[in-house]
């Protein structure tokens, strides 16, 4: 749980600090894709079908929101990335 996820999705540049207990108990500082896929960066909005790493590519280059672990906030990037690393991607 205490290892850094980056170690498990190795195509997604997950900053090293970020542990596999930081995402699940969204706790890592990682910023929301949500708010720029669907709250209107992205012209396509709701109407496309986004491949993980388009998802991610979205708020790879935002700063932490926070140091991991010091805080919590709702981010759907977090299960985004589980996702990936549980289905060997």
């Amino acid at each position: 749980m205490d290892a850094s996820a980056s170690g498990y999705v190795s195509r997604l540049s997950i900053p090293e600090e970020v542990t596999v207990r930081h995402l699940l108990s969204r706790r890592s500082g990682l910023p929301d894709y949500t708010d720029q896929a669907i709250l209107g960066t992205q012209v396509e909005g709701l109407s496309k079908a986004w491949m993980a790493e388009e998802l991610y590519e979205m708020v790879a280059d935002l700063p932490l929101l926070f140091d991991p672990g010091e805080s919590f906030i709702y981010s759907n990037t977090n299960y985004l990335i589980l996702g990936v690393s549980a289905s060997g991607r």
